[in-house]
């Protein structure tokens, strides 16, 4: 998840997985401090996004989508990414309180994203899973509100709105993960202007340490690389 190579130990040590808290004995580790255990390491995306949806009490969207993006299971090129900026974006929102979102409601948003946002689908017409994704939690945001009558035009100026910047960041949205952290950023501040929801975390703290894990990673050009924080 981090490129680090694993290193052997040289005895039975008992390390804390990276994702579910679990301790168990291992024989290899991490340097950066990495461990991932054998159930996390084969489970689906889907469950462990709903694990995440509920336990976390973060505030931060962009830290819960680092979490879920860095995911053994979770394929490098699919719109399995629209489904995490849906969770992160809906469960930081959550956790902030302002407006009264439950876990139910964050899974049936979920479901609707699994219905509109098909990595097949994106792929043969050149839009962008993360495009209804934004549709769905705004949606959601302002149902939990009271939206009222005005929800649907609303809720379809914004993504229109998102459209607009995620093809005006084209040329540095080139990997999935870039996508969603800069979709993110307008996102959250969408949230902010509307309806006063302001949550932890920005696009600017991002730096992602999959450099050359992905198809298209460009680490020299990609604002979000670790080596241009280096």
């Amino acid at each position: 998840m981090c490129r680090v190579r694993l290193e052997p130990l040289e005895s039975e040590e008992l390390l804390t997985c990276y994702f579910c808290g679990e301790q168990y004995k291992t024989r290899t580790w991490c340097p950066e401090g990495h461990y991932v255990c054998q159930s996390c390491y084969h489970k689906p995306i889907s469950s462990f996004i709903e694990e995440v949806v509920g336990s976390s009490k973060s505030k931060d969207p962009f830290d819960l989508a680092a979490v879920m993006m860095a995911y053994p299971s979770l394929p490098e090129c699919s719109c399995e990414h629209s489904w995490i900026l849906a969770a992160a974006v809906l469960t930081a929102v959550k956790n902030d309180g302002v407006v009264k979102i439950t876990n139910s409601g964050i899974l049936d948003a979920l479901e609707a994203v699994k219905e509109q946002a098909i990595t097949s689908l994106a792929h043969r017409t050149g839009v962008c899973g993360v495009i209804p994704a934004v549709g769905v939690v705004f949606h959601a945001v302002l149902k939990a509100a009271g939206g009222g009558d005005s929800r649907d035009t609303t809720t379809m100026k914004v993504v229109a709105q998102a459209i607009d910047h995620l093809a005006s960041h084209a040329e540095n949205c080139i990997c999935c993960k870039s996508v969603v952290w800069t979709t993110m950023d307008l996102l959250v501040s969408l949230l902010r202007a509307r309806f006063g929801i302001s949550l932890e975390g920005s696009a600017e703290d991002v730096i992602c340490h999959q450099v050359g894990m992905v198809n298209n990673c460009n680490p020299s050009a990609c604002q979000y690389s670790v080596l241009l924080h280096a």
